[in-house]
């Protein structure tokens, strides 16, 4: 079990095995890293994606991700990894700016903000509607149709 702070960011890094994330309460926004070619210790933001409430992820073996937790309140997850977690031979961490790219970091952070301003513009306009019920009532994620907690918000 994982529990990110508030606002907690963890800087890109590795794992060197494949895991399987799984979100319970709260929020983790992953931001996937690249290496650049000719460079191995320099990575680019190459994509982001938003797990929520009741989502879960697989990372392969050579994923390289940032956690973010972008919400005001504890997130909650499951990690599991398919190895030796605790042995930092083969994991790798980048925490120095000179070893991104400032551009695709920016425009990393740009996708995940962006994608963080749909949520909440979607939770505001439901709460304004009173059609809000379920795991996203506390602005973390929009519920969606499918989910075990019930139908979701009928459209008038």
């Amino acid at each position: 079990m994982v529990v990110w702070a508030p606002m907690m960011t963890i800087m890109p890094h590795n794992h060197s095995m494949w895991a399987v994330i799984g979100i319970y309460t709260g929020r983790e926004d992953n931001i996937f890293w690249r290496r650049l070619l000719g460079s191995p210790r320099r990575v680019e933001a190459a994509g982001a994606k938003a797990l929520c409430e009741r989502d879960a992820a697989p990372l392969g073996r050579d994923i390289i991700h940032s956690v973010t937790n972008p919400i005001l309140r504890l997130t909650g997850a499951i990690h599991v990894y398919g190895g030796d977690f605790f042995d930092p031979t083969h994991r790798n961490e980048w925490t120095r700016k000179p070893c991104w790219k400032d551009r695709s970091i920016r425009n990393a952070r740009f996708a995940v903000l962006k994608k963080q301003m749909q949520f909440l513009r979607a939770d505001k306009d439901n709460k304004a509607n009173n059609r809000l019920s379920g795991p996203g009532a506390n602005g973390a994620c929009k519920p969606r149709a499918g989910r075990l907690d019930g139908p979701s918000p009928r459209r008038s």
